[in-house]
């Protein structure tokens, strides 16, 4: 009937792999996302977004050949401007911070921290509630 999930005091996802969009709408890799990544000054790479989950992907592959990388500096800094704004990722107010989930297909997913889904219920006709 639950689906509970542990929550420790600290999260010790937020200490390694992350991406962080900051105020001047750049994203910024942690030092130890450079080092899994291998990254070098100028390395470029595709970006993904489930606007759902509020998840980035990021990979070094393509989608399709209209898919453009976006090349990241020696600091793993990327102009992400247009990628912010269509995805609706506002940073005016503070940075964002996204942790790594988990690959899926050669896709590193990095979910918004913070970020929680929205759970749905159905009701009986004696006012059960049931998650669906």
């Amino acid at each position: 009937m639950y689906n509970f999930v542990p929550v420790s005091k600290y999260d010790q996802r937020l200490n390694g792999l992350s991406i962080t969009a900051d105020k001047h709408e750049r994203l910024t890799m942690s030092a130890e996302l450079k080092k899994h990544l291998n990254h070098n000054s100028g390395d470029s790479y595709f970006l993904y977004f489930d606007s759902e989950m509020r998840t980035i992907g990021i990979s070094v592959n393509g989608a399709n050949a209209d898919h453009i990388p976006h090349p990241f500096d020696a600091r793993g800094y990327a102009n992400a401007k247009h990628f912010l704004r269509r995805c609706g990722i506002d940073t005016s107010v503070q940075p964002v911070k996204f942790i790594y989930e988990g690959d899926e297909k050669g896709i590193m997913a990095f979910r918004q921290v913070g970020f929680c889904l929205t759970p749905s219920f159905k009701s009986d006709r004696n006012g059960n509630l049931e998650r669906i």
